[in-house]
């Protein structure tokens, strides 16, 4: 790991973080809106990035079919943002397994 990667983090996340809040602006106003309301809460929840990349994915898929996302998402927004999130990873447990692995290897490394 480099210096700058050490402070800044993993620029490839970043980049990939970047793209998708671009595709994010091509959306239509009301969706671009909406997305980012539900990337909000999604952001409260703690979950991942792929969690908000399906998100996108969900509205773009529904521009290029044509199709009102409120069919697809219903009128309990929240609770379809909490189905969406069920089953990835929160930000606090990729942290604890990158903490894990780096304290690990730091004390291994300490006993050799």
């Amino acid at each position: 790991m480099g210096f700058f990667e050490a402070i800044i983090g993993d620029m490839s996340e970043k980049r990939k973080w970047k793209q998708m809040m671009k595709r994010a602006k091509k959306l239509p106003r009301n969706y671009r809106e909406a997305f980012k309301k539900m990337q909000h809460y999604l952001f409260l929840t703690g979950c991942d990035g792929a969690t908000h990349e399906a998100l996108l994915e969900l509205f773009e898929q529904c521009v290029a079919d044509n199709r009102d996302a409120f069919e697809v998402i219903g009128s309990d927004v929240a609770g379809f943002c909490e189905q969406l999130a069920s089953g990835s990873n929160s930000w606090i447990d990729n942290y604890r397994k990158k903490l894990n692995k780096e304290v690990v290897a730091i004390l291994k490394r300490d006993k050799a």
